[in-house]
This record gives C-alpha cells, structure tokens and sequence, in this order.
C-alpha cells in the first residue's frame, strides 16, 4: 500500500516501515506505527533482570507495558475515570 509522502512525514516513518491498521468499535480506521519494527527490536526492551524471568515474571511485564500504552494512547480514559472518584 501506498502512503502519501506527507502523511509519511507526519507519522515520522519512510517508505517500507511497518504500520497497522485497527478498526474501532464505532468503525473509525486508525493508522498507527508499532513500537518496535522487528523482533530484534525487542532485544532490551525490558531491561536487564538479575536472573532468568519466569513465565509470570514475563507476564508482569507484558501487562504493565500494555496497560502504559493504553493510557498513552487512551488519555480521555484516565481522565474520565478520574473525574468519577470520590
């Protein structure tokens, strides 16, 4: 697919980056540029543990990385539930 030049520089990707398309639940299509390109982008994306990590040391991680990322990309959603609180 092609992307037009201006978009490209707006987004801050070049010609053969990687990006995903998302479809919301009201059918608005989303354009987003993933974090890391390829799995060698990944290496120390976690930081460096002391010992091996265990399966659930790997899940701590996956949730609290994906639960930054929500409230980055979903800024409404925390002030929302932060105007609900008592």
């Amino acid at each position: 697919m092609t992307i037009p030049a201006e978009v490209r520089r707006l987004l801050g990707i070049s010609t053969n980056d990687k990006v995903t398309f998302q479809i919301t639940d009201k059918g608005d299509v989303l354009l987003t540029v993933p974090l890391y390109r390829s799995v060698a982008d990944l290496a120390g994306a976690a930081g460096i543990l002391p010992y091996p990590p265990t399966e659930q040391d790997l899940k701590k991680i996956l949730l609290k990385t994906l639960k930054n990322r929500f409230y980055e990309s979903h800024p409404q959603k925390l002030t929302a539930s932060n105007n609900h609180s008592s």
